[in-house]
């Protein structure tokens, strides 16, 4: 049992939810409240895909560069069976009907996949979009709850996903302006663990951000330096990104694959 109630509802109760929301009332708990996640939960959290759903969707993709359309159609059908959030195997089997003649049921396949946030274009991309899903589905939670119930592995790949979505489109300014500097150590301690030269020297310009963001200016003259600060530190990630991009992919499909070995070798009763 818990030794402290739920601060929303005030339930004493086991909280055993793998989403680190209270088991009475559904709202996201303090991280000292919640469950300690096993191998199983966590990858039950992050949402990876499921063997018998890959093995149905690499067989329809076979089947599809042959030009074999019919069976194409029907392995990605057996995928989507296994996992309907899965957007790529809309967006696969929208090509095997239009290949086929059926433009209205390709058409549908794509605005699936557009509904569940397009093409995932590697692990990375997946996560971050299951992610959203979730908190899609949620309707509730504030983006602050959103980050809080993510798993580690996932709430750092969302984190590090709109660091270079909003650094790329707006520079470090529009970063900040947007309440993203509160998840900085986050973003560090991952960029930590991925201990690449890119992610080196990408936690170098974290930690100058986040000194400026944190400077107490007094003046406008001072803000005008501050604001040059945060445009030089952009100007250094834009010279990083495409490596670190890079390293960031190899690291989230490096400890996927270890959630997926640990879960397969967790025993079952």
């Amino acid at each position: 049992m818990s030794s402290k109630p739920c601060p929303h509802c005030r339930a004493v109760v086991r909280q055993n939810r793998p989403d680190g929301r209270c088991a009475a009332c559904g709202k996201p708990l303090p991280a000292e409240l919640r469950a300690p996640l096993d191998a199983e939960s966590q990858a039950k959290t992050l949402k990876l895909p499921d063997p018998v759903f890959t093995s149905h969707y690499d067989r329809a993709f076979a089947h599809l560069k042959k030009g074999e359309y019919e069976p194409a159609i029907a392995a990605y059908t057996e995928a989507i069976q296994f996992d309907p959030q899965a957007p790529n195997a809309y967006l696969g089997r929208a090509l095997a009907y239009r290949s086929v003649g059926d433009e209205a049921s390709a058409a549908r396949d794509e605005r699936a996949a557009k509904e569940l946030g397009g093409a995932e274009r590697s692990t990375w991309a997946r996560v971050v979009n299951r992610a959203y899903q979730l908190w899609k589905g949620d309707g509730q939670a504030t983006k602050t709850e959103f980050y809080q119930g993510l798993h580690p592995l996932q709430r750092k790949a969302v984190l590090l996903w709109d660091l270079n979505g909003q650094v790329m489109n707006g520079g470090f300014p529009q970063w900040l302006l947007n309440g993203y500097g509160e998840w900085i150590k986050d973003i560090i301690e991952a960029l930590k663990e991925i201990d690449t030269d890119a992610a080196r020297q990408v936690q170098t310009i974290m930690e100058g951000v986040s000194l400026l963001a944190n400077t107490d200016l007094q003046n406008e003259a001072e803000s005008v330096e501050n604001m040059g600060g945060l445009l030089e530190y952009t100007d250094r990630y834009y010279a990083l990104a495409s490596a670190f991009g890079d390293d960031v992919e190899a690291w989230v499909e490096k400890r996927s694959r270890k959630l997926r070995a640990d879960r397969k070798d967790t025993p079952h009763h």
